[in-house]
């Protein structure tokens, strides 16, 4: 029994090696704005003639159109201030011999945003 499901175990494993990449994704299909337009439209061809499809919504938001609703929620669930750190490394040398100059790096104090519950801040 186990030698039967090993073999077809082997058997599948083999099988899959043996697809062909045009097979399974042809390069003459169709392009990512004609399937995003027929999608739009509900056919499965072309948009119909004298239609034009309005690209607006193809692109990302402007953050200036939408509306005042992230204002409610910074005003409803306000965040904990976080503060940025800066620490100075002196001039030392690695343990490899390699000298490293002193610098200044900045990070915040805590690794995420914590927000307050409303009413609590």
């Amino acid at each position: 029994m186990i030698k039967l499901i090993f073999t077809v175990a082997v058997l599948v494993v083999l099988s899959a090696c043996a697809s062909n990449k045009e097979d399974l994704i042809p390069s003459n299909g169709p392009s990512m704005e004609e399937i995003y337009t027929s999608g739009l439209n509900g056919n499965s061809g072309k948009p119909p003639s004298g239609k034009k499809v309005d690209r607006r919504y193809m692109s990302a938001p402007n953050v200036d159109s939408l509306p005042e609703v992230h204002l409610a929620l910074n005003d409803e669930f306000p965040e904990f201030p976080n503060p940025t750190l800066y620490l100075y490394v002196n001039k030392h040398v690695t343990s490899g011999g390699v000298p490293v100059i002193g610098y200044t790096t900045k990070f915040k104090m805590f690794s995420r945003v914590h927000y307050a519950l409303p009413g609590e801040y």
